[in-house]
């Protein structure tokens, strides 16, 4: 009996070898994995390679968050391997370890539950590579790993804790509160409505319900003294971020567009919903097959006497609770509150909590290696479809990364995307993730994450216009009465769509006024300016900083032109260029 378990069980290891093989070996065969949110993460990281080299120009312009933020664990990763390696490297082994942990993860919560492998662990697979991640959200779904972590470790020690299980219980908190704190507030909702589930299900069969009581009282203490560093950490960051961020408006699906969404699985798709969703429906069959399977049986064979309530095979139903409970959240619950996609938030957690539920049921090995195999062809034919767009966008990247060589250490950038494709958002921030250049379109330094711009970071113009009267987004730049600086770059994405608008013809004045074009890409999509008259403008400036400490009258001068002493020194650099320039051309 033993030997046909142990080969169960090594069977169902090397299922989920296979799968976590399967799952790495797509993202080693493209250079960089582009999505929305990777090149802003990519170059956040390099922020912090280079403050902590003590580098003076992103000193200037950066410091690290003096508050321990809820989004620091898929940055330190980065951080941690692009301080030595390429960019592209260092995202491989986050992406890599990623999908290892995650996996091992839930292996060992659903070992914790079942006391054993099973083999529909490997649903963890396919779910792992929620549309979040696919966004390139890594710290929401690297925060899942420490879910799973907190749930096994208190299956497995909540009977016989001590001060060291206590310490690495904490330690679990601190981790899921650092990669994400909506995540982790998730957690300890549904960690509470676990515990007091199996409460109520042990005071019910109980006839020593006091006691009971009081070991659960202790259980919740212990839960409490583990979680409240983190707790705290939490509330004020909460705060902090409520300031930051403001009002969302409330956004709601309707119950059918809401229903629609979860046959769909919505939170698994990446980059075409209608290529993507002709396989999840696959899917979707698959887990609806398995649980009406697990409920016709339960009703069946409850109806005779005798029969053992384990036969039945709906065990650990804290588990079905669970995703009740998250499927009714889903449903009443708002798109946007404080912040967005909280529909696809949610439903990740709740297929989290039916595969952990169907993976710990009792099914006929016909049937559940089947499953495994259906499940198989699934996933890989997602992960083949999402390929597909890998390949493409590396392309893009490859793009703008041909306009790094062309750009000198310790300047300062200006992106100007003009594609209307949702996944270039960023893309410019691929300058700047692997070389000493600040990007002034790193949007992960407001407040939320773990750099923010410096408070006395110099004012930005690019050209003779100060950077927060160009529209399109919002810019960082220093208070009025800070040294100004040009940027010393402005990169443009999509330079083949550069369209004739009011607004862009504002840009082309600029750049034809006061920059050169030193490179253009291949294909003609990404092309690099560079400002020229720096010696012209920056030479000019500090002649009227020397003037201005002898002479009163620049400083009246200034005053009646309703700008700061530096406003004003640059204001009549570009003018004397100007007017120079102009004295040129008419001769």
């Amino acid at each position: 009996m033993q030997y046909k378990y142990l080969s169960k069980g090594l069977v169902n290891d090397l299922i989920f070898l296979v799968f976590l093989v399967a799952s790495i070996i797509p993202f080693l065969t493209v250079r960089y994995v582009p999505c929305l949110d990777a090149p802003q993460h990519l170059n956040t990281s390099n922020v912090i390679v280079n403050l902590l080299h003590s580098n003076g120009l992103f000193q200037e312009y950066f410091s690290i968050n003096d508050y321990p933020v809820g989004y620091w664990s898929g940055h330190f990763i980065l951080s941690l391997f692009n301080a030595f390696l390429p960019d592209w490297l260092a995202e491989k082994i986050l992406i890599v370890s990623y999908i290892l942990f995650i996996s091992l993860s839930f292996r060992y919560l659903i070992i914790s539950i079942a006391g054993k492998p099973s083999p529909l662990m490997i649903l963890i697979f396919p779910f792992a590579f929620t549309g979040l991640f696919l966004m390139g959200y890594y710290n929401y779904n690297i925060a899942y790993i420490f879910v799973f972590l907190i749930f096994g470790f208190w299956i497995r020690n909540h009977q016989r804790f001590t001060f060291k299980k206590g310490v690495l219980f904490a330690l679990f908190f601190l981790l899921l509160y650092l990669s994400h704190a909506v995540v982790f507030a998730l957690t300890g909702f549904c960690l509470a409505l676990y515990v007091l589930f199996r409460f109520i299900l042990a005071w019910y069969r109980s006839d020593h319900k006091k006691t009971v009581f009081r070991e659960y009282v202790t259980r919740v203490l212990i839960i409490l003294a583990a979680a409240l560093p983190s707790v705290v950490l939490w509330f004020f960051y909460y705060l902090r971020v409520r300031s930051v961020a403001g009002d969302w408006p409330t956004e709601q699906y309707s119950f059918g567009e809401l229903m629609g969404f979860l046959w769909d699985i919505r939170n698994m798709i990446g980059f075409h919903y209608d290529d993507e969703v002709r396989i999840t429906h696959w899917l979707s069959g698959i887990l609806l097959f398995l649980l009406l399977f697990l409920l016709v049986r339960f009703f069946v064979r409850g109806k005779g006497k005798g029969k053992r309530e384990d036969s039945r095979g709906l065990k650990h139903i804290e588990w079905l609770f669970l995703f009740v409970t998250f499927l009714v959240f889903y449903v009443f619950f708002p798109d946007r509150l404080l912040t967005g996609n909280i529909s696809n938030r949610i439903a990740i957690l709740l297929f989290y909590m039916l595969i952990i539920w169907l993976s710990v049921q009792k099914y006929p090995s016909w049937m559940a290696y089947s499953a495994v195999l259906v499940i198989f062809v699934i996933a890989m034919s997602l992960r083949s479809s999402q390929h597909v767009y890998y390949k493409k966008l590396n392309d893009d990247v490859k793009e703008i990364k041909y306009l790094s060589d062309k750009i000198r250490d310790n300047a300062v950038l200006f992106p100007i995307n003009f594609s209307s494709n949702w996944v270039h958002l960023h893309f410019l921030c691929y300058l700047g993730s692997d070389e000493p250049v600040v990007n002034l379109g790193n949007p992960q330094a407001w407040g939320q994450f773990p750099v923010v711009w410096d408070q006395d970071m110099p004012q930005i113009y690019v050209g003779d216009v100060p950077v927060n009267e160009l529209r399109r987004r919002r810019w960082p730049t220093g208070r009025p009465d800070q040294e100004i600086k040009i940027a010393d770059y402005v990169a443009i994405w999509r330079y083949d769509l550069f369209p004739a608008t009011e607004e862009v013809e504002n840009y082309r004045r600029i750049l034809d006024a006061y920059y050169e074009k030193v490179a253009e890409s291949p294909r003609g999509q990404a092309a690099l300016y560079k400002f020229r008259l720096h010696d012209h403008i920056y030479g000019r400036v500090h002649e009227m900083r020397n003037r201005g400490e002898r002479d009163p009258g620049l400083k009246i001068r200034a005053g009646s032109a309703a700008v700061t002493l530096e406003q004003f020194y640059i204001e009549e650099a570009f003018r004397s260029y100007n007017d120079e320039n102009g004295r040129i051309k008419g001769n």
